[in-house]
């Protein structure tokens, strides 16, 4: 969901997935978006044998981009570099668990084992087994996602947001 460059992980998310494909069974992999990486990324899945199991949907907007979130059972996200972003964000407003890296603001948003699984940058074996983790437990999936979705609500609702920021700039209402 977004920029695809070297910094979002996707070749290490090829390889995690090349790695575990014989204990996942049927499985696919939604690449949403464009970039500098998309090619290389392509032709790793290509050489790798992996092609049935990726679907590369380019930029989705709108209806496009719920379809994707809603037809999603785990947002992955592997990056070696990040702020806050959106697309983790939306994922977890979704319901969905995620498996990203403890980079940039991402660990103040999410709790190793609670609302996501944590994995180290770059770690092909952690994020596969965190993949597989998410993918074999669905109470431990489903958990996750309820987590999610309620540290979203609490934490970045707008609702919520806009008298957190007016209390702390101490505005009369």
């Amino acid at each position: 969901m977004g920029w695809i460059n070297d910094n979002k992980g996707i070749d290490i998310l090829v390889e995690a997935m090349n790695n575990i494909r014989e204990r996942l069974g049927e499985f696919r992999v939604l690449v949403c978006g464009r970039g500098p990486a998309e090619e290389s990324i392509r032709k790793k899945v290509t050489a790798l044998n992996l092609t049935e199991f990726f679907e590369f949907r380019g930029w989705v907007i709108g209806d496009e981009k719920n379809k994707s979130f809603l037809e999603t059972d785990i947002f992955v996200l592997p990056s070696y570099k990040e702020g806050l972003p959106n697309a983790l964000l939306e994922a977890m407003a979704y319901g969905l668990p995620v498996i990203t890296t403890p980079v940039g603001a991402i660990p103040e948003v999410i709790v190793d084992g609670m609302n996501g699984i944590l994995v180290n940058p770059g770690n092909i074996t952690e994020l596969g087994t965190a993949i597989l983790t998410l993918f074999q437990d669905n109470e431990k999936r489903k958990q996750m996602g309820e987590n999610a979705r309620k540290t979203i609500l609490a934490n970045h609702d707008i609702e919520n947001s806009w008298g957190k920021i007016l209390n702390a700039l101490d505005i009369t209402r």
